[in-house]
């Protein structure tokens, strides 16, 4: 420091640092434990900026995705799934509808389950139409 006091920062408890993330105690002390958020030791007492809260929370946000670009990512992610299931090339497998449902609800694991029963059944992933 160059002899400037460096403006004050609100120091708050781990109960309170819960409350203003809106998460539990246990969580916030989690978070200390792991080092994933900055924190203060006064001695045997944790405290934690409102800044260190800030950086914690903007760290976690994730952009919105369009709707064109999660359908794309969600295909070619179950493209992959069926030629996995199937044994053969994503290219040479026709994508079934029953996968194409799944897919647009968001739910991956779904259509993986679905594939792994057909293939249980003697089907191949372009017999599911």
């Amino acid at each position: 420091m160059t002899g400037q006091r460096k403006e004050q920062e609100t120091l708050l408890t781990v109960e309170a640092a819960a409350d203003r993330m809106g998460t539990s105690v246990r969580f916030v002390r989690r978070l200390v434990a792991e080092r994933r958020i900055g924190f203060i030791k006064l001695g045997r007492l944790v405290r934690i900026t409102e800044s260190d809260i800030e950086v914690f929370i903007e760290a976690g946000r994730m952009p919105a995705i369009t709707s064109s670009d999660g359908w794309r990512a969600a295909r070619r992610i179950a493209l992959w799934l069926i030629s996995q299931v199937t044994g053969g090339s994503a290219a040479s497998v026709s994508f079934p509808r029953v996968a194409t449902r799944f897919v647009t609800r968001g739910q991956m694991a779904g259509s993986a389950v679905i594939l792994r029963r057909s293939r249980a059944r003697g089907m191949r992933a372009g017999a599911l139409r």
